[in-house]
C-alpha cells in the first residue's frame, strides 16, 4: 500500500497509519512518500509548494506539488513516531532534500 500524507490533514495522520496497519497482512509493507515542511513562520504564507524532479532510466520527470502549510511543519520523525505507534516496522527511511520515504512492515 503506497500513500502520500501531504493531502491528508495532519490530525488525521494517526488515524490513516493505524487503518492501514488494521487492513494489512502480517508481512504487509506501508511505503509512504511525503515531504518534510519547516514550521511556518509568517502567518500570510498559506501554501507551500515544493519541486520533484524523478530520475528514469534515459530521462527526468519534473512536477511541482502544492499543499496547505501545516503550522507546525513535518518532519521525517514526525512519520516514523506515527508508524511504530501504530505497531509498524520501520524497514528503511530515506531523506532526500525535503521529500521522505518510509518503508513499513506489519509485523
Amino acid at each position: 500500500m503506497i500513500i502520500i500524507l501531504m493531502y491528508i490533514k495532519g490530525d488525521e495522520h494517526r488515524k490513516v497509519f493505524a487503518e492501514v496497519f488494521r487492513v494489512l497482512v502480517r508481512g504487509g509493507r506501508f511505503l509512504v512518500w511525503d515531504a518534510e515542511f519547516p514550521r511556518r513562520g509568517d502567518e500570510k504564507k498559506v501554501i507551500i509548494v515544493l519541486p520533484l524532479t524523478v530520475k528514469l532510466p534515459g530521462e527526468g520527470v519534473s512536477a511541482v506539488y502544492g499543499v496547505r502549510w501545516p503550522e507546525d511543519g513535518r518532519a521525517l520523525i514526525d512519520y516514523v513516531n506515527l508508524a511504530t505507534e501504530a505497531g509498524f516496522e520501520v524497514v528503511s527511511q530515506v531523506r532526500q532534500d525535503s521529500h521522505v520515504h518510509l518503508v513499513l512492515r506489519k509485523p
